[in-house]
């Protein structure tokens, strides 16, 4: 926490000395571009699932593991090359993204099992941590302007995350049974990676020395990669020797969109500052797993068609834009 502190402090210090130097602005194809540099803050809302389903051509489950990580706090670093005046001239913009989670405790993990006829035989919860995560994003887009006060963007985004949480301890009850067993000790480390390429659209309103915008991205194009290994876990006295099974997807295909909204204000020449709501989800991804187990004896076999998982991301960012 002291070092993001201390870049946000050398970052905000950069940014007062450059308002005593001239513009680095340059020009290509008859339009005036600048690039800089941004520093983020995001507050955001991060929910996975991860489901086994029955066979590879149905919708019935046969598990559901839900991961609530609740609000988190994340910041980042970036880059961007656009026009001066995006509503002046037809023109391109090219910016990327990269941030990390902090380390945040006493979300949610649910975990529940149904047999092969679709009842229900268990059902627990566990207290979760995530103990980090990152996303990087990057963004190619065309402005059309239009009577110069709105302009019309074409873009393509990529996008990675990568997500890594832990439960523990909490408790689970078999169907038919009042009690609930208390568990101790990890219970599942999960890992959930993402991958996307996506088309999209935006439209932007000019105000007075700021503007507003919408975009929107949609895409079949992903790619998933996650790690899940669940932990035998013992009871308070028994052996706390832990084994466990390894579950290893890879997924694709289902739905990838992205919406957003932001507003932009020129605080001076150098600076400024972008307020953007950001709703990211990734559902019904499907693909096959490979099982592998530690502590038993040891096999390895490959389940197709059976893994299922998906993510949602709500987020507040903020970033400080430096223009060079």
């Amino acid at each position: 926490m002291k070092k993001t502190i201390m870049a946000v402090i050398v970052f905000c210090t950069g940014i007062i000395n450059m308002n005593a130097i001239d513009n680095l602005h340059f020009n290509l194809w008859g339009n005036e571009y600048a690039a800089g540099i941004e520093a983020h803050l995001e507050l955001s809302g991060l929910s996975m699932g991860e489901m086994v389903y029955k066979n590879p051509s149905g919708d019935d489950l046969i598990s559901k593991i839900n991961w609530d990580m609740g609000l988190q706090m994340a910041a980042g670093t970036g880059f961007f090359v656009g026009p001066v005046d995006p509503f002046r001239k037809i023109g391109f913009s090219l910016g990327g993204i990269c941030r990390w989670y902090f380390p945040a405790n006493d979300r949610n993990m649910t975990d529940t099992d149904w047999d092969n006829n679709g009842k229900k035989i268990s059902y627990g919860e566990s207290p979760a941590s995530i103990p980090a995560g990152m996303e990087a994003e990057g963004t190619l887009a065309v402005q059309f302007p239009i009577h110069n006060k709105y302009a019309i963007e074409v873009m393509a985004e990529l996008w990675y995350g990568r997500y890594a949480v832990i439960a523990h301890d909490g408790w689970t009850r078999w169907d038919g049974d009042a009690e609930k067993t208390r568990l101790y000790g990890t219970s599942v480390e999960y890992i959930q990676e993402w991958i996307t390429c996506a088309p999209g659209i935006g439209f932007k309103r000019k105000l007075k020395n700021a503007h507003i915008g919408v975009q929107a991205a949609l895409s079949p194009f992903i790619r998933g990669y996650h790690i899940d290994n669940h932990y035998f876990r013992k009871a308070e006295s028994d052996d706390p020797d832990q084994k466990y099974i390894s579950y290893t997807d890879r997924t694709k295909g289902g739905i990838y969109y992205h919406l957003r909204g932001n507003w932009l204000w020129n605080i001076s020449g150098h600076v400024q500052l972008d307020i953007a709501l950001n709703y990211r989800a990734v559902e019904n991804a499907r693909g096959d797993t490979t099982i592998n187990t530690a502590g038993l004896a040891g096999y390895s076999f490959v389940e197709t068609g059976t893994a299922g998982a998906a993510a949602r991301i709500i987020a507040l960012d903020v970033t400080i834009r430096a223009v060079l």
